[in-house]
């Protein structure tokens, strides 16, 4: 592995490890740090010689105290150069949790039950790829993926930052697995008091069982951070800031049809 590869590694372990200093005033959310269950079933739809792909996801997180989080995701890819797409998707989701979600009721403070919230989000999609010639070998890529995200339901806009290596494994010609190493970080465009709110680090591995299937496993670390909302600043005069961390474990099937 490279010095750069290695100082990569470094700096992104240390940004999403980094303490943050919490905002003095109460009431902070209560949040529990915890091991999440999740699993995602992708479909893929790409023509032969065609630029253009269908893409379909499905995907359930299972959070601490029943708050579970899923998500149904349509949308297409197009090939404008070699190495890089440009994608739109509709998701609809239930389940996400907002700063002004935490409420209070009779002087006590909770989080509003968001299970069954179903809210629509529009995706912009840019990813682009190329070989990672400081690695060594020929099998590892390097990845940028950027998104785009509008809240239909509340007007919040997000921008997600994606960089990534991939390292694919051949036998015989064909895949055999890939594995990766990616880090996330999500960045509010019009609401939240930080400047990135939310932080994934991803690490897994996919076996390619056929030629239009993976079946694969994903590790996440991740952290968020709660902080009040304009309207609580104002009605209370007061100001907090909470973290949340914790792990997700992920069980992923790719199937692609032709």
């Amino acid at each position: 592995m490279s010095k750069i590869f290695s100082k990569f590694i470094a700096v992104v372990l240390l940004f999403f490890f980094s303490e943050r200093t919490t905002a003095s005033n109460t009431p902070a959310p209560e949040v529990k740090d915890s091991l999440n269950l999740a699993g995602r079933l992708s479909l893929f739809y790409s023509p032969e010689d065609s630029p253009a792909s269908l893409a379909f996801s499905y995907a359930q997180n299972d959070f601490a105290e029943e708050r579970k989080f899923r998500q149904a995701r349509l949308g297409g890819r197009w090939r404008l150069h070699t190495n890089f797409k440009l994608g739109l998707f509709l998701a609809r989701t239930w389940g996400l949790r907002h700063d002004q979600d935490w409420i209070t009721l009779n002087g006590r403070w909770h989080w509003r039950d968001t299970n069954d919230r179903d809210e629509d989000i529009a995706i912009l999609e840019a990813t682009s790829r190329s070989h990672a010639s400081f690695l060594p070998g020929k099998d590892w890529v390097a990845e940028m993926r950027v998104n785009f995200e509008n809240n239909m339901n509340n007007g919040q806009r997000t921008v997600k930052f994606r960089p990534g290596l991939t390292y694919f494994k051949f036998r015989k010609g064909e895949l055999f697995y890939q594995t990766f190493l990616r880090f996330e970080a999500y960045v509010p465009l019009n609401y939240s008091q930080v400047s990135i709110y939310e932080k994934w680090l991803y690490t897994g591995v996919g076996f390619n069982l056929v030629n239009s299937m993976m079946l694969g496993l994903q590790y996440s670390l991740y952290e968020l951070i709660w902080s009040q909302t304009d309207n609580f600043e104002t009605r209370f005069s007061k100001s907090y800031e909470s973290t949340e961390k914790g792990s997700q474990l992920m069980l992923f099937l790719n199937y692609s049809f032709r």
